[in-house]
């Protein structure tokens, strides 16, 4: 019976959102070491290119983390077989060094807006993601994903 309510609670919170399109997180992250060689894959498809969307990088890293920013590039694989470059750094912490991620225990999740309210046209989507951190590797990973929603700003 646990089973049942278990299942049914979590297939009510997965259709909250219905502006969501595509969301996945990748928790494979061998010692918690994200390799400077590792690229990260994600593939999507967008139904309407009528509409516009978000896309937003997640990020999860355990607690007390060390750096304040971590630059990131996104390569996105446009439907049109042409390729789109998103450099950015995500932000592990505020002006004042407080963390911005949601913390529980000794794990911190956090999210940033890659594209923000973007005409995406219809087709399939490849998104490949690398950090630019300038050791080998980059501590204290415990996932990376993407979310894609349809934009509440049109």
């Amino acid at each position: 019976m646990k089973k049942i309510f278990f299942l049914i609670t979590f297939l009510a919170l997965c259709s909250c959102n219905k502006n969501r399109v595509y969301n996945k997180f990748d928790r494979d992250f061998k010692d918690n070491r994200w390799l400077k060689t590792d690229v990260r894959t994600f593939d999507f498809t967008i139904s309407d290119g009528n509409q516009n969307y978000d896309l937003l990088f997640d990020f999860s890293h355990v607690d007390e983390f060390v750096f304040n920013n971590i630059p990131i590039k996104m390569e996105i694989a446009n439907p049109d077989g042409s390729f789109t470059t998103e450099n950015f750094l995500l932000k592990i912490t505020d002006a004042n060094g407080k963390g911005l991620g949601d913390c529980s225990g000794d794990y911190c999740d956090l999210q940033q807006a890659v594209l923000e309210n973007t005409k995406l046209a219809a087709g399939k989507y490849k998104v490949s993601i690398s950090n630019g951190f300038t050791n080998d590797y980059l501590p204290n990973v415990l996932g990376i994903g993407i979310v894609v929603n349809r934009s509440k700003d049109q």
